[in-house]
């Protein structure tokens, strides 16, 4: 019987850190443009990284159609970003 309460004290545990992170990832106090904005111009150079390398090792057509996408998904949320829409693009507002 000892095992199955501290199985259970272990999963409230895990609940209680599960939902505590979500509710804090969902605050919009939390949100911070800036750091919005390196993020998103880091993962633009290693995806224009990541395309200079598919185009010079000629990958599959497909995978450089997404990573265009993917580049230019990125391009457009930055340039919202910087035009004033960060509560639009947060998400659940």
């Amino acid at each position: 019987m000892p095992e199955a309460l501290a199985i259970a004290a272990v999963f409230a545990v895990a609940v209680v850190a599960y939902v505590s992170g979500w509710l804090h990832a969902r605050n919009p106090a939390n949100y911070n443009v800036a750091k919005e904005l390196i993020r998103l111009s880091e993962q633009h150079q290693f995806l224009q990284d990541r395309l200079a390398l598919a185009q010079r090792e000629r990958w599959s057509p497909d995978m450089i159609n997404t990573l265009s996408k993917q580049l230019d998904a990125i391009s457009s949320e930055s340039g919202r970003l910087r035009t004033g829409g960060a509560l639009q693009s947060f998400p659940g507002s």
